[in-house]
């Protein structure tokens, strides 16, 4: 629920709900509602003076409530226009205009606890938002055409803007960016219904389908660490790149590997022939270090050559990857020195599951002291074809 998810009463004690409201977007499986999620029990649970204006993913669930077993709900009311829906276990929907009259609420108390904007605004608790509390909406975009309903400016609290992005042409939409955003690109709802009760300085990330172009080493040690370099994407290296400069990155610490078992890298990366040269990776106390720290779900990375690299890690360390776990490698190289302790190679540390190495080799010193190999420490259940070491 927007509100709750989950409301529930004894036999014996009464519970409320009452003078609330929720805005958003509401996204899940079971019992999603704009203000509630799922009411369990009986009468004792009382809802009232509440209302909702929440986009329901994919128009799935209730505009109030999602489920009801049973409940008394009276005074309530929810945006059908934004939810997407007419449905809802409790509650009376209402058009977006007429969710902004004061002719609709006729049981609320507008004079101590609520406030609204005629034909402007959603109502608002006086309580929480003053009188006069206007915020500023900043929309912007690139590679594409961000189309609102009202164009940036200053505005009530509670007003009520929608954001629909046209990618341009070989572009693709991926979320928004902005106040009460995840930094992952997880919200892609468009067109996006946005209630205003901060300032709001949101962007609509639009990103090439071919490619992100990365042309020097701050912005390959970018990827994946911003939300519009996601671990996910395509990348492609215009450039060689001389990396000698990262022997001093991070207090001597050097690179940070791209990916890790939390988040890895699961996008491609093509080299396009290009060499990476003279890579420092100075982490000792820590696990998958490579170029790349950890590759899976499908990632693959093909024509790129790592020469003279100083990589140094705990367990599962290579020259290229740390692990590989469902990742594919095709025409890669690596040359330098690896050390380690367990799962020490001087291409990749460790090789999992159904992942696949083609025309791959190493060159230089591989230290550790268990499961080390030239070109891979420990592989399981993984793939080597046309690879050698030296």
């Amino acid at each position: 629920g927007g509100l709750v998810g989950s409301c529930a009463e004894d036999w014996y004690e009464e519970g409320r709900v009452s003078f609330s409201y929720a805005t958003g977007l509401v996204k899940g499986r079971y019992s999603i509602g704009g203000l509630i999620g799922i009411i369990w029990g009986n009468s004792n649970l009382w809802v009232h003076d509440c209302y909702a204006a929440c986009s329901l993913a994919n128009g799935y669930g209730g505009g109030l409530v999602g489920t009801a077993t049973d409940a008394s709900i009276y005074d309530c009311y929810w945006d059908t226009e934004v939810a997407g829906t007419a449905s809802s276990a409790g509650g009376t929907g209402l058009s977006t205009a007429a969710m902004m009259q004061f002719a609709s609420y006729a049981e609320w108390d507008f004079a101590a606890k609520w406030s609204l904007v005629e034909n402007e605004t959603y109502p608002r608790l006086r309580s929480i938002t003053p009188e006069g509390t206007n915020y500023l909406f900043s929309p912007s975009t690139t590679n594409g055409v961000l189309e609102t309903s009202r164009p940036g400016g200053t505005y009530p609290a509670g007003a009520l803007v929608w954001l629909h992005i046209v990618p341009d042409a070989g572009s693709v939409f991926e979320g928004w960016l902005g106040a009460g955003f995840d930094r992952r690109l997880t919200m892609k709802t468009n067109p996006l219904p946005l209630v205003l009760w901060e300032d709001a300085s949101i962007e609509a990330v639009v990103l090439p389908e071919a490619g992100i172009e990365v042309a020097d080493m701050t912005m390959l040690q970018r990827i994946g660490r911003e939300p519009k370099l996601p671990p996910y994407w395509k990348y492609v290296l215009s450039t060689d790149l001389d990396a000698g400069e990262t022997v001093s990155w991070n207090d001597g610490k050097g690179f940070e590997p791209i990916g890790d078992e939390r988040t890895p890298f699961t996008g491609e990366f093509d080299g396009q022939h290009h060499t990476i040269h003279r890579l420092h990776i100075n982490r000792p106390d820590r696990d998958h270090v490579g170029l790349f720290g950890y590759l899976d779900n499908d990632a693959h990375v093909e024509n790129l050559s790592l020469i003279d690299t100083a990589v140094v890690g705990n367990n599962y360390v290579g020259g290229v990857a740390g692990t590989i776990s469902d990742g594919y490698l095709n025409y890669v190289c690596s040359t330098g020195k690896v050390t380690g302790k367990v799962a020490v190679g001087g291409f990749v540390g460790e090789i999992q599951y159904l992942s696949a190495i083609r025309y791959g080799y190493s060159c230089g010193t591989v230290t550790g002291t268990e499961m080390v190999g030239g070109f891979a420490g420990y592989d399981m259940n993984g793939a080597l074809e046309y690879s050698y070491s030296l």
